[in-house]
């Protein structure tokens, strides 16, 4: 009786070491199906956010490199024409003034648009990822205190 006993625990434990294996390697696959979704998800969310950063970078790096061509080409006619009116130094001053306004204005658009583009993380990927992983936390625990119950 006891090799019958003995041998029926045993087929019982054999049975429920399969089945938590069986539901282990669903969970795997499961998550497995779920990461892909979630990096598409991030990627997707990820390239509108560079897209529009990008546009904006482009932005201030053309405002600087215009900023320098300007200032180049342009500061020995700005201050021979302000020679003609104001004293040399004061010629000076006004010509800096001039293109130190036209740089702030150009580094104010672009940081709006940075700013525009919002952050870098993929925030509702993070949030859904965060709630699946919480969904499967919450059934592994069910499963287990089921399989305690029983």
């Amino acid at each position: 009786m006891t090799t019958s006993g003995g041998s029926s625990a045993s087929s019982r434990r054999s049975t429920r070491e399969q089945s938590t294996l069986e539901l282990l390697q669903e969970v795997r696959d499961e998550m497995r199906v779920l990461l892909r979704e979630e990096l598409q998800n991030a990627r997707e969310e990820l390239a509108g956010t560079a897209q529009t950063a990008g546009r904006a970078a482009g932005l201030v790096g053309v405002a600087g490199g215009l900023g320098v061509l300007a200032t180049g080409m342009s500061a020995v006619a700005v201050l021979r024409t302000l020679d003609r009116f104001l004293p040399p130094v004061s010629s000076a001053v006004v010509a800096t003034v001039l293109y130190a306004a036209g740089g702030v204005t150009a580094a104010r658009v672009g940081i709006a648009e940075l700013r525009r583009a919002g952050p870098l993380v993929p925030q509702r990927t993070l949030e859904s990822l965060g709630a699946d992983v919480d969904a499967v936390v919450e059934g592994v625990t069910k499963a287990g205190s089921q399989r305690g119950a029983e």
